[in-house]
């Protein structure tokens, strides 16, 4: 199966009132993580578009793109635990701080494991003054 993140949107309505947030956000964990990001194609540069979503991949060292429709339901993406899972782990934790209540959000990784103990690190370091909560409840030492 492969390393995977996952998603559901509950709300449709709630979720594009956050999503511009998201977006202007997430252009800022992409250019403070270090990882080299592309678009959905290689060639092409990330997108994020306050009307269709984001949608992102690893450049060079991708897995599956990751993308953040406006829609309602259910997705994910597969990281391969490749660099640019640094990236998903943190705009899907903005994505909580941002509506936590809208999106549903686990993974095949653990809370304390390095991949998102580094993404909890770079949103601790671009939004201080807000917690950072694991989205699937688990225990802190898990």
């Amino acid at each position: 199966m492969g390393y995977t993140h996952y998603w559901t949107i509950k709300d449709a309505a709630s979720w594009r009132k956050c999503l511009p947030q998201l977006v202007d956000d997430s252009g800022l964990i992409i250019k403070h993580s270090g990882v080299a990001i592309c678009g959905n194609d290689y060639d092409l540069p990330p997108m994020l578009d306050k009307d269709e979503g984001i949608s992102i991949n690893g450049k060079d060292d991708g897995f599956e793109p990751f993308c953040l429709a406006l829609d309602e339901g259910f997705d994910f993406c597969k990281t391969g635990r490749r660099p640019y899972d640094l990236v998903v782990c943190a705009i899907l934790l903005r994505a909580h701080q941002l509506a936590p209540k809208v999106l549903d959000i686990h993974s095949d990784g653990r809370w304390n494991e390095v991949g998102w103990r580094n993404a909890r690190e770079l949103i601790n370091q671009l939004w201080p003054d807000e917690a950072v909560t694991c989205p699937w409840g688990d225990a802190p030492d898990e």
